[in-house]
């Protein structure tokens, strides 16, 4: 119940926030910045208050995952083996039994080897400090990633806490916080990317690697920028994420990339791919046919194909719908958002803050009041529903970028036309 009640929430200052061309008409700035700078403090202070909760009243889930595998890495041990992370679990079990072992039956550590490197300092502290100081810098990579999504036209200051609103108010924010995952820096990562793929190329690919290292999916960047001709930002997140493979085959403990192979995703259970946070098409698919893979992976379910055809069809209309009748930054994003969301097999609910990427680049450089406050509003209300709401939002962002953005007016351009 207070999970649904922060989406409420969260869905209240969407809306306050896309309606002020409708409210903040004739008002001073000092006011309108007041009523954004409210809705900013709610909604990071219920996801403050769900991180204090977590540090409080520990939950099964992410952060007793990725503390103990930290921790295993940082003692040198080989954290991909499951009796690894039940040895390393125990110990932090002995030191706060309120910690829940949920996750320890369910699944192991999925992500790749460099993955760990930026979180086994953690390893070094309590869990509880280690959690405080996880969620601190989590907040800070949303904080920084809506300085740069924020409009670029007007008043900076409410441009910006209008950003941080609606960055907070996202319900699969709040549920990514306050389970301590790591999306936000992805989020951040992504951010920089898109924002500095034409004036800061190297950069923008050095940024693409940073969001890897949190989320791999984003990796899917470079097939737009591939085909867009941006050989610049793809040599360097390559450059920058060969480095980082590099330093974890030095630093690692022996044996940890076999270790990935053997107990990384190929040892994922099959409601992997079924279960109800996941939101990929294929998900969707199997729960709609009430099938899920058996042991042996995915392509042993018939689901699997009918799923492929409806990739390939949604691959084929973005490229086609996007081709000649966009600009490079829109077709950009639209390809990034189909393919890193509507297609990846495990698409967790957990990991969808990283639409507001798109999301917040197309609504910075536009200005069309009815398109912004319509999808705007089904795609932060849509998140509130559980479990097929996330799918709903990565839907309707794919939509607003194929469809409806090429038909609303850059309120950047007309900014520059009237000064």
């Amino acid at each position: 119940m207070m999970q649904l009640g922060v989406g409420v929430l969260g869905l209240l200052v969407a809306a306050v926030v896309l309606l002020r061309p409708v409210w903040a008409l004739g008002r001073s700035d000092r006011s309108v910045r007041i009523v954004l700078g409210a809705c900013a403090i709610a909604v990071v202070g219920a996801a403050v208050g769900r991180c204090a909760v977590n540090v409080w009243r520990p939950r099964p889930w992410d952060f007793p995952m990725f503390y103990t595998t930290a921790k295993a890495g940082f003692e040198g041990r080989r954290f991909y083996r499951p009796e690894v992370l039940e040895s390393v679990f125990a110990d932090v079990q002995e030191s706060l039994p309120t910690v829940p072992g949920d996750w320890l039956g369910e699944a192991g550590y999925f992500y790749l080897p460099p993955s760990v490197l930026p979180w086994l300092p953690l390893g070094a502290l309590g869990y509880r400090a280690a959690l405080v100081l996880a969620s601190t810098f989590q907040i800070g990579c949303l904080f920084a990633a809506a300085w740069w999504l924020r409009r670029r036209v007007g008043d900076p200051w409410a441009s910006f806490l209008e950003t941080i609103a609606l960055v907070f108010a996202f319900r699969p924010t709040q549920t990514a916080l306050g389970l301590g995952q790591i999306a936000p820096v992805a989020v951040l990562g992504l951010a920089l990317a898109a924002t500095w793929t034409v004036r800061r190329p190297l950069l923008a690919g050095a940024s693409l690697a940073l969001a890897f290292l949190a989320k791999h999916l984003v990796a899917l960047l470079v097939i737009p920028w591939l085909l867009s001709r941006r050989l610049r930002p793809v040599a360097a997140a390559v450059v920058v994420i060969a480095g980082l493979f590099a330093v974890s085959f030095w630093m690692l403990p022996e044996g940890t990339f076999d270790d990935w192979a053997r107990h990384g995703p190929s040892a994922a259970p099959p409601f992997f791919y079924t279960q109800d946070v996941n939101q990929s098409l294929l998900a969707i698919s199997y729960r709609a046919f009430g099938e899920s893979p058996s042991s042996g992976g995915m392509l042993e379910a018939w689901t699997f194909w009918p799923f492929c055809i409806g990739a390939l069809a949604l691959t084929l209309a973005t490229l086609l719908g996007t081709w000649r009748r966009t600009s490079e930054t829109d077709r950009l994003l639209a390809i990034w958002t189909c393919w890193a969301l509507l297609l990846y097999p495990s698409t967790l609910y957990n990991t969808l803050p990283i639409l507001l990427v798109p999301i917040l680049l197309w609504r910075s450089a536009r200005s069309d009041f009815p398109w912004i406050t319509l999808l705007g509003l089904i795609i932060y209300g849509s998140a509130v529903i559980r479990p097929e709401g996330g799918f709903v939002a990565v839907a309707a962002t794919w939509g607003i970028t194929l469809v409806a953005w090429p038909r609303i007016p850059a309120a950047e351009a007309g900014a520059r036309a009237t000064a």
